[in-house]
């Protein structure tokens, strides 16, 4: 299993990436008061579907899948302290009250239950908002997330452990200076996205983040296993889950490590994408396109 390490960086590093960058650029945000946890840009009409963009992430990600399919109501969320959105005062802890917020404005803003698209970070906020509040969810499409991150590429670690390692982390991250983590921009762009000019959108998004609120989302992340409170979760659940040859290992045997991460849930479709890296949409726009489309048509 020393191959987890390898295979899984893609979804590290584009984590630490973005705080370095953070780190590197002009200098922490300051904090509004009246700042929210997550705001919401509405187009179009339709089924309602709201998507959700990973850690340092813009939503603007998925502006080319959403233009190809068919007529929706798509609403981008962007949380607070990410990708130019202003941070809250006080962002630790984050993800829960994040889920909170945004389950707030599913249930002001929309009658029926709601189709989630959520990238890495995204991703995981979708999962527990369907597991806490399964009335407002119809179905979630995770692209590129798993429950307890410390696992793929440090299998069998306790939570405890993780916890620990997670807590150091984080502190290394927010203290560190530019040059202590500028190996890692270098070596970590190539494992999020193919394209140079994608990177460099990856990079630009990370620059106009918050510090603060991207350490409290890594602390969170890598060291906390979700399992449990995704446990038993019912509303139907696609996880799109990126291959290509760098990674050295099968699409069967990576596709065995993302089922172990969700077998506590009861409705669960993999699709494996070929050729891709971290940001699915960017590396293969047409197969996200495709599996958005039948997501958004599925019953």
């Amino acid at each position: 299993m020393k191959w987890c390490g390898k295979m899984n960086a893609g979804v590290v590093i584009a984590l630490v990436v973005a705080i370095v960058t953070a780190l590197h650029s002009a200098g922490v945000w300051a904090a509004e008061p009246e700042a929210k946890r997550v705001s919401i840009e509405t187009a179009g009409e339709g089924e309602v579907v709201y998507f959700l963009p990973g850690l340092m992430s813009s939503p603007d990600v998925f502006d080319e899948a959403v233009a190809t399919v068919g007529d929706i109501a798509a609403k981008k969320v962007r949380f607070a302290g990410m990708a130019g959105t202003p941070p809250v005062a006080e962002p630790s802890p984050y993800i829960a009250p994040a889920v909170e917020a945004l389950a707030g404005e599913i249930a002001a803003r929309d009658a029926g239950q709601v189709r989630l698209v959520g990238h890495s970070m995204g991703g995981l906020v979708a999962l527990l908002l369907a597991a806490e509040h399964p009335e407002l969810v119809h179905s979630v499409l995770v692209v590129d997330s798993v429950p307890f991150l410390p696992a793929l590429f440090q299998p069998g670690i306790s939570a405890d452990a993780a916890a620990q390692q997670g807590a150091v982390m984080a502190m290394q991250m927010k203290n560190a200076t530019p040059e202590q983590f500028a190996g890692f921009v270098a070596s970590g762009l190539n494992r999020q996205a193919s394209g140079e000019a994608d990177r460099q959108m990856i990079l630009e998004a990370a620059k106009a983040s918050d510090q603060a609120s991207a350490a409290a989302v890594t602390g969170e992340m890598l060291s906390t296993d979700y399992s449990a409170e995704l446990a038993g979760l019912a509303v139907p659940v696609t996880v799109l889950v990126p291959h290509h040859a760098g990674i050295g290992v099968s699409e069967e045997a990576l596709l065995g490590v993302y089922q172990g991460q969700y077998a506590g849930l009861e409705n669960v479709t993999f699709i494996v994408v070929p050729d891709s890296r971290h940001f699915i949409m960017l590396d293969q726009p047409d197969a996200f396109a495709e599996a958005l489309q039948d997501f958004i048509e599925g019953e």
